[in-house]
């Protein structure tokens, strides 16, 4: 009886995890429309609202803290140590302005830290699936209740926001791979949704970064079976020409929605303009990171850079946006050119070792959605440092590498004992 009330103990502790976890990813949009939508009818709420909403995740949180404290391993303790330093060693070298410091390591401790343990301590990959799959649906309704039927945010003005965009990623990146594991016509559908409500929003990154992860999963999953690649791309590449012959009339018709919907057309116009891929602001961003790094050859630490090309690009304002857009960029810029290579190539090495060489393929297909909205939006529009996908992404690649440790130290001793015994018998 104990050792199966421990067992379940156990499982709840896991669940409590996977919620937790999933609540990093759809909570902002219940929270937001649900908030939006009680002040509709009580318009002061005195944040009462928001207080309850916010102590529900800390429950889910205050719950899941045992199991997490039990899987936690010294490794991914001291990976933990390594980002308080940095931060205490970026603030006590500050460049910035304070404001800067506060809202970015809040962010740090209140998010992407927390995102990290839980990623560390999950195991049951089967379930996380479930659980990212109703999570992109529940983002998918809330979001859609809100731009289409409720018309809560002012994106109904016809403007562009990449913040909502961004919220709205996760769902897309989890029904593209539940499309490739086990294909469903509601999934499709969602997707296509998800994919609307990101082009209506305006925003490049997110569109890119799902299109990305498209390619990844769909090379991942059918590298072993080249005939189903060669059949797939054949078939995407006539797809791809039927659009391209007829882009005028897809992106009229597109825009004749829009127009009646209030959602912005940005994308719509750069796409017939041919400016889709261009850039002008990142472009002069990445100018002044190329000046910063080959004068600051050992590194300026976390938030200081930020000074720096606010200098460059925009003299006299705030520099809390001003980071380099560029994964690579922020390691050397943070790091310097040595430290923040070598960190680089650990770090993709992990990611080809324990995420895409993996034989797990419930832990793959998971670790790959982390790399989706982790790891590509890093490539656009967001910085590592306070990017809480980020940490949950390196917490499954800690977390797998300490797994294979702990595999093959378990082999080695198992290999000991057997020539051990072997040797007693001879004897």
């Amino acid at each position: 009886m104990r050792l199966f009330a421990k067992n379940m103990d156990k499982d709840r502790g896991e669940t409590y995890k996977i919620i937790l976890l999933c609540c990093l990813i759809c909570a902002s949009s219940v929270i937001q429309f649900t908030i939006e939508f009680v002040r509709l009818f009580i318009p002061n709420t005195y944040k009462i609202d928001t207080f309850i909403l916010y102590s529900i995740v800390l429950g889910i949180g205050c719950r899941a803290v045992n199991s997490i404290l039990e899987t936690i391993e010294l490794g991914q303790i001291l990976a933990f140590l390594f980002v308080v330093f940095m931060c205490v060693i970026s603030f006590v070298f500050s460049m910035a302005e304070r404001d800067a410091y506060i809202s970015v390591f809040q962010d740090i401790f209140i998010i992407c830290i927390p995102a990290y343990l839980v990623a560390c301590s999950i195991r049951d990959f089967i379930k996380l699936k479930k659980y990212l799959r109703l999570s992109a649906y529940i983002i998918l309704i809330f979001q859609t209740l809100a731009l289409f039927v409720f018309k809560f945010t002012h994106m109904n003005k016809g403007n562009y926001d990449m913040t909502l965009a961004y919220t709205v990623l996760p769902a897309a990146i989890i029904l593209i791979a539940a499309l490739f594991e086990n294909f469903k016509i509601i999934d499709l559908l969602a997707a296509l949704i998800s994919g609307f409500i990101l082009l209506s929003l305006g925003t490049r990154g997110p569109l890119a970064c799902a299109a990305m992860f498209f390619m990844l999963v769909l090379f991942m999953r059918l590298k072993k079976d080249k005939g189903k690649l060669i059949v797939f791309l054949f078939i995407f590449g006539l797809i791809g020409v039927v659009v391209y012959l007829n882009m005028d009339l897809i992106i009229e018709w597109l825009s004749d929605i829009f127009k009646s919907l209030g959602l912005s057309e940005r994308n719509l116009s750069l796409l017939q303009l041919g400016d889709l891929f261009t850039s002008n602001s990142r472009g002069k961003i990445l100018d002044s990171v190329k000046l910063i790094s080959n004068k600051q050859i050992l590194g300026v630490g976390w938030v200081n850079e930020r000074a720096l090309i606010r200098d460059y690009i925009a003299p006299g304002k705030s520099c809390l946006g001003c980071y380099s857009h560029n994964f690579f960029y922020d390691f050397i810029l943070h790091f310097g050119w040595i430290l923040g290579l070598l960190l680089l190539a650990a770090f993709f090495w992990m990611l080809i070792k324990n995420i895409l060489c993996n034989k797990d393929e419930n832990k793959k297909m998971v670790g790959l959605i982390f790399i989706g909205i982790g790891l590509f939006p890093l490539f656009f529009s967001k910085s590592y440092i306070n990017w809480s996908f980020f940490y949950a992404l390196f917490g499954f690649c800690t977390m797998s590498c300490a797994e294979s440790c702990t595999e093959s130290c378990t082999e080695k001793n198992r290999q000991f004992e057997n020539q051990i015994y072997r040797s007693d018998v001879l004897i």
